[in-house]
């Protein structure tokens, strides 16, 4: 089901900051992705990512809603910190934040 796949990919300690700046757990992201319309889609350019040792990757990239309607704004930048059990383990989000550009 979606929602198992999507608290796959949260770790259990998984926390957020939001573009307005409200912080927020994994129950609380878990609701609002549930409510997210599946349609959605969005453009990601200025990837990068860095290793931070052989379980953590640093993720940083900027993201701008194009469907199923334009996002009217500039986008926002995004950090999230991705952490895996075992060298062999699926990676999940254990931590995320949104910068909305001004």
């Amino acid at each position: 089901s979606r929602g198992a796949a999507l608290e796959s990919m949260l770790t259990p300690d998984f926390a957020e900051v939001s573009g307005s700046g409200q912080r927020s757990g994994r129950e609380e992201v878990l609701q609002w992705l549930m409510q997210k319309d599946p349609l959605a889609r969005w453009q990601l350019q200025a990837i990068q990512v860095r290793e931070l040792g052989v379980l953590h990757r640093w993720v940083h990239y900027h993201a701008k809603q194009t469907a199923p309607v334009l996002s009217p704004g500039p986008g926002a930048w995004h950090s999230s910190l991705w952490y895996r059990q075992t060298p062999d383990s699926p990676w999940q989000l254990q931590f995320h934040q949104a910068t909305k550009v001004r």
